[in-house]
């Protein structure tokens, strides 16, 4: 098809038959020197709905990852450490099975149900923790 040959009927669809029309309406409009031209406005374009999509993969594990994700882990931990009760005063065995429980991975983390506040207990005095003997020295 070439420039100026005619168009099949029903082959331009959407927004550019209404451009097509919209050209069509202005050329008469300016040639039988009208002021105004009533144009036909197409379809409006809707954004796509951002807040409808289910995305989980926050909570489940990254692929080929054993266990939960790292936000899940976080916010479980987070949620051990709002349960944190002081142990108070322990000696000999409890003192080490305590120890063994905070230092469980292999070093004392700041997350947990052992982690920075009961570092802060032990650091600070609040916690009398003796492995040799009772009531020596933290």
């Amino acid at each position: 098809t070439g420039v100026g040959a005619p168009v099949a009927p029903g082959a331009i669809t959407g927004a550019a038959a209404i451009g097509l029309t919209n050209r069509r309406r202005a050329i008469a409009a300016l040639r039988a020197g009208e002021d105004r031209v009533h144009l036909a406005l197409p379809t409006p374009v809707s954004p796509p709905d951002f807040d409808s999509v289910a995305d989980d993969t926050c909570l489940s594990p990254p692929a080929g990852t054993p266990g939960p994700s790292t936000l899940l882990a976080a916010a479980q931990r987070k949620a051990a450490a709002a349960c944190y009760s002081r142990p108070g005063s322990v000696f000999g065995a409890q003192a080490a099975a305590l120890l063994h429980e905070a230092v469980g991975g292999g070093a004392l983390t700041l997350g947990g149900q052992r982690g920075f506040f009961f570092l802060y207990d032990l650091l600070s005095g609040a916690i009398t923790l003796s492995l040799l003997g009772g009531g020596g020295g933290g």
